[in-house]
């Protein structure tokens, strides 16, 4: 009985192993390694069992002092069973992926690392914040990685003076601007005269880059307001 206990925890060792890659910091690693840690539980579960059955041990006994047991260490480390709940519920939603750019409470950054206790995420300052995955349960996610479209929203202010003419005409003009740029969406957007500040005219101007990228929306930003 503990030969085949052993002979299979290497082999469900392996097999993980073998699933999971060279790269265990993804999402998919996460979910091999709770299940195989789930399994060697039970085979060592199941060893114990048997092998007490075998000394005239009554095994519904063995299996309730298990249950008892279990109870009392979930309630003494009841954040741990949390965080492992946090973990199904990242697997089985998916709510964001390794690299993901994502805000969480008072947190922001990219998503380094999915673990069974908590999320890796690397802040824009470059800290490493990790964070409960219990937190995932009740708080809200901001995936900003899953978004299609960026959004830029400005104001150009002209001043009071200026013919009425020259500033449809300079609306028109940053209009033929989003038209031509390469990475803004074409089928929505808004530029117009759209309120009275106490010295000038307020030109919303209010676009969205297409791109998953930042540096290329930075790039596209900066064209497009020295083309403005």
């Amino acid at each position: 009985i503990i030969t085949t206990v052993w002979i299979s925890w290497i082999v469900v060792e392996f097999v993980s192993q073998l699933l999971m890659g060279a790269d265990r910091s993804n999402v998919k690693g996460t979910v091999v390694l709770v299940v195989s840690r789930i399994v060697k539980i039970a085979l060592v579960v199941s060893g114990l069992v048997y092998l007490a059955s075998l000394f005239g041990q009554d095994s519904s006994r063995i299996l309730t002092a298990l249950g008892i047991g279990g109870v009392a260490l979930a309630l003494a480390g009841k954040d741990t069973v949390e965080n492992i709940f946090g973990t199904f519920m990242i697997l089985s939603t998916n709510p964001f992926s390794i690299g993901d750019w994502i805000k969480v409470d008072d947190f922001e950054g990219t998503v380094e690392n999915v673990g069974i206790r908590s999320t890796a995420i690397r802040t824009f300052y470059n800290s490493l914040v990790n964070v409960p995955n219990a937190t995932f349960i009740k708080t809200p996610v901001d995936n900003m990685g899953k978004r299609v479209y960026r959004r830029y929203k400005s104001t150009i202010r002209v001043n009071y003076h200026t013919p009425p003419d020259l500033i449809v005409s300079f609306m028109e003009g940053i209009r033929e601007l989003v038209r031509d740029h390469p990475l803004t969406r074409k089928d929505y957007f808004h530029v117009r005269l759209n309120d009275f500040s106490h010295s000038s005219l307020e030109i919303l101007v209010y676009i969205f880059f297409e791109t998953d990228d930042w540096a290329l929306e930075l790039e596209g930003r900066e064209r497009f307001i020295l083309g403005v």
